[in-house]
């Protein structure tokens, strides 16, 4: 047979051929092998090209998917699925990655290996932008990783990417210790790839919490340790991350050096959502450069990518620059046309009908278990009774009688159980989606409040402008300013969701404004100081003033959180 003698050519490869010749010495022996090695050489293959060229490596795994399939070679046809999951990731094209890990699913029998393709489709989701999703399948591939002692890698891996959630949704101290631990377990095994990933996380949390000399210690790491494996599309990554940290300083040209670079290798390595996310970085420098036409030119170019990449975070950022590009250079028309697809792709992230899904697929996942468990009682049983011997037919009778009474009444005692649960998970359920229509008609109202701002701020400026402006756009603006009731419908809605709110703080406080008034609403949705500033118009500075005041009007203790107080009323 030429299996074997195949097989140790491959292992002599991989232990003594490196670049160039390991890639010759495997093509070297693919017309020796049968269909079997085959599959093997071109999945070693894609391997080889798997931190460099993302292309080739797509292409050998699909010659060693079809010819998987066309020798009925089932181990050779999951495992190139599983590989296509994260190739089509690592290059940015989720919904692929997404569309092979669930082919990859169905077919796997070892508890591990689905928690590990779990742990791929929530890192899909998540890149993608559907963070609930994301969170989810994530979740379960820890539940399985805990029931099964996995190994420290796959604990580090759940660890990191639990780190990833809590830092998208804000949580910055949760998720620095997770991704400290995922660190640290990456270390123990020596796996330097996964070590330069987790410390660019690290870096980007310090520089969340504002710890800047962290952030940049942390940030020189990570380098080392990409340049130490030669990780390109690692170290496109970590560049882009100083970039950021640089434009946050206003050092604009140390950060177009590092973005610039980080575009450079993430062009080389045929990443395109690093491409996307470089340039527009870049364009969000020249912005604040003043260079308006070339921050409008490269927010373009990122959108025409994004047409295929369902990256909505980027296609957001893109949209705002170019708005607010367009609204310097005095180009009102163009700057609304670019607000409004802001607006959508934001509300599109915003969405809060996914929360309802995943609500579902847990009880999905809870029914599923209990019929798991009793499928397996009545296998018992049946099993049991197989085995048993009967001495007298009249008492085997007798028996059969009493068990099929017990049965009957017990078959009636679940049926009625059954029904009550049934019809109380309804009533939740109900409840549920109750809540999550108040929710969304909240979130609805705060959109309107928004644009209403947006848009007078744009009147505003067409208006006080030199010479003549253009009455149409303004007219347009008052169409849309005449329809929205502000803050009434978002009171109306608030008190829909946080029931008795206005009252109470009414009690605590007799003496509150209107205004005080709104800023505990925005603080009672957790809003942040950021994001108040946008919504009501005024600067981050006049935010923390009021904020200040309203400390002082209720009284509230130096020590004690404002917003812990306020989401206590």
């Amino acid at each position: 047979m030429k299996s074997p003698y195949i097989l140790c050519l491959l292992f002599i490869v991989s232990i003594y051929a490196d670049g160039q010749s390991k890639k010759d010495s495997l093509l070297s022996v693919l017309h020796a092998s049968d269909d079997t090695s085959r599959v093997l050489i071109y999945q070693e293959l894609a391997r080889f090209y798997s931190h460099g060229s993302t292309d080739s490596a797509l292409y050998y795994t699909h010659l060693a998917l079809e010819e998987s399939e066309k020798a009925g070679y089932e181990s050779g046809k999951i495992r190139s699925y599983w590989i296509l999951g994260l190739l089509y990731s690592n290059q940015g094209d989720f919904p692929k990655s997404i569309a092979y890990c669930k082919k990859t699913l169905p077919l796997l029998t070892d508890s591990l290996q689905i928690s590990s393709v779990l742990n791929n489709l929530g890192g899909a989701y998540f890149d993608m932008g559907s963070w609930d999703e994301g969170i989810e399948y994530f979740l379960q591939s820890l539940r399985i990783k805990e029931r099964h002692n996995a190994s420290r890698r796959q604990l580090a891996a759940a660890y990191q990417n639990l780190g990833a959630c809590y830092q998208t949704v804000g949580d910055l101290n949760t998720a620095l210790s997770y991704t400290n631990d995922a660190y640290d377990l990456y270390g123990e095994i020596d796996n330097k790839l996964k070590q330069g990933d987790v410390m660019m996380n690290i870096a980007l949390i310090y520089q969340g919490q504002d710890n800047i000399p962290k952030a940049r210690e942390a940030f020189s790491t990570t380098i080392a340790i990409q340049r130490e494996i030669n990780n390109l599309k690692g170290l496109s990554n970590t560049y882009s991350g100083v970039g950021a940290l640089m434009h946050l300083q206003k050092k604009y040209d140390s950060a177009l050096y590092f973005l610039e670079r980080s575009l450079s290798l993430a062009d080389s390595v045929q990443n395109y959502h690093y491409t996307i996310m470089s340039t527009v970085n870049i364009a969000g420098v020249w912005y604040d450069k003043g260079d308006y036409q070339k921050a409008i030119d490269l927010t373009k170019s990122a959108i025409v990518g994004l047409d295929s990449m369902p990256a909505l975070k980027l296609l957001r950022d893109s949209y705002e620059i170019q708005a607010k590009a367009y609204d310097k250079l005095g180009m009102v028309q163009d700057a609304l046309w670019s607000y409004k697809h802001f607006y959508h792709v934001r509300d599109s992230l915003l969405n809060k009908e996914k929360l309802q899904d995943i609500h579902e697929m847990k009880l999905q996942y809870e029914t599923e278990r209990q019929e798991i468990v009793m499928a397996r009682l009545k296998a018992e049983v049946v099993a049991k009774n197989a085995q048993a011997k009967t001495s007298a037919f009249m008492a085997l009778l007798g028996f059969i009688g009493i068990i099929a009474l017990g049965y009957i009444l017990y078959l009636r005692s679940k049926l009625h159980k059954q029904r009550m649960a049934r019809l109380e998970a309804e009533k939740k359920q109900k409840q549920y989606e109750l809540e999550m229509k108040e929710q969304e008609l909240s979130g609805l109202s705060m959109n309107m409040l928004v644009k209403t701002n947006t848009l007078k701020l744009i009147k505003e400026k067409i208006s006080n402008g030199k010479g003549s402006y253009n009455a149409e756009a303004i007219k347009a603006i008052d169409n849309n300013l005449k329809f929205d009731k502000e803050w009434d419908v978002f009171k109306l809605h608030f008190e829909k969701v946080h029931q008795g709110f206005f009252e109470r703080l009414s009690k605590t406080c007799p003496n509150i404004t209107p205004n005080e008034q709104k800023l505990c609403a925005y603080l009672k949705m957790n809003f942040s100081t950021k994001e108040v500033s946008k919504i009501a118009n005024v600067s981050v500075s006049a935010v923390d003033k009021s904020r200040q005041r309203l400390r002082k009007k209720l009284n509230i203790d130096s020590k004690e959180n404002l917003v812990s107080f306020i989401q206590g009323i």
